[in-house]
């Protein structure tokens, strides 16, 4: 649900129907975002303590960002952890992300077969 009252909800839209983007890709598009989208808040939803908290809100952007952490030695010396440590859980919460969104698109295949297929799908889509 979105609310048409949120000035986030408005932009979406304004964005939404102004691109010039076929009725196909933009549902693709539309796919991809829902399908990411729930496979991110199951993946904050696994790092509920505190450290792990802070360490997802500080790695987050790198998942939708790309995939490098920025201003590694900054964010590790803020996090009280090392530079090495930092990419490592980088790497594990890129993984899991990944994990989720294949399990995400999964619950909605027929075909378990059809995943290689959907997920190529599901690239293409977000780029």
């Amino acid at each position: 649900m979105v609310s048409l009252e949120d000035g986030a909800a408005v932009g979406w839209l304004e964005q939404e129907l102004t691109d010039p983007m076929t009725p196909e890709r933009a549902y693709d598009r539309a796919w991809a975002r829902q399908v990411m989208r729930c496979a991110l808040e199951r993946l904050a939803g696994e790092h509920r303590t505190p450290p792990q908290a802070r360490l997802f809100d500080a790695l987050q952007p790198m998942l939708v960002d790309g995939g490098r952490v920025r201003r590694e030695a900054e964010l590790a010396a803020s996090l009280g952890m090392s530079a090495g440590a930092i990419a490592v859980a980088a790497t594990r919460l890129r993984r899991r992300y990944r994990t989720l969104i294949e399990a995400e698109v999964r619950r909605t295949l027929a075909d378990p077969a059809d995943l290689e297929g959907e997920m190529r799908s599901l690239w293409e889509a977000w780029e």
